[in-house]
């Protein structure tokens, strides 16, 4: 039989010194596994961080410059009025006749590069900007959205019977 025959019999009774040398012995081959492991995802995690750069959207502060010369070229001015400018730790107290700013509105479609400018300039400027989405993309995305959530969108991409 093996080392666990006579287990029901043992039950309750003192360990012996064979079996203290045995979980010893286990319990400290776990813990140096568990030590090497431990280095392992350590050295991974410190190579993953040291090699990892942040990407770059470029593409995106392009298309922001280009939106900027646009309105420089159309309008005459360029982002600054729907910026907004740092504000005194007091100046809701200075006077009652609040300014509201203006508001740009902005129509964009739904592309990766639109919404990564929407989010950049909502999100990280406090920009007074007020994107609207297409309305052809945009009911195109949301009727793609319901059949997808449907489940019917392998109805729609699987070939005719008679195209082979």
């Amino acid at each position: 039989m093996g080392k666990n025959a006579n287990r029901l019999e043992l039950a309750g009774s003192d360990f012996t010194e064979d079996d203290k040398d045995r979980i010893v012995d286990n319990v400290t081959k776990m813990a140096k596994m568990g030590r090497e492991a431990v280095k392992v995802v350590a050295k991974a995690k410190a190579k993953a961080k040291s090699t990892y750069q942040q990407p770059q959207r470029v593409p995106t502060f392009n298309m922001i410059a280009d939106l900027e010369n646009a309105l420089v070229a159309g309008v005459g001015q360029s982002f600054s009025p729907w910026l907004p400018e740092p504000l005194e730790w007091d100046a809701d107290l200075a006077d009652d006749s609040e300014q509201v700013a203006d508001i740009a509105v902005i129509n964009i479609d739904e592309c990766i590069l639109n919404l990564a400018m929407e989010n950049f300039f909502k999100h990280h400027m406090g920009a007074s900007m007020w994107f609207r989405h297409g309305r052809f993309h945009r009911g195109s995305n949301d009727m793609m959205r319901a059949i997808a959530l449907s489940r019917l969108m392998g109805l729609l991409r699987r070939p005719s019977s008679g195209s082979r």
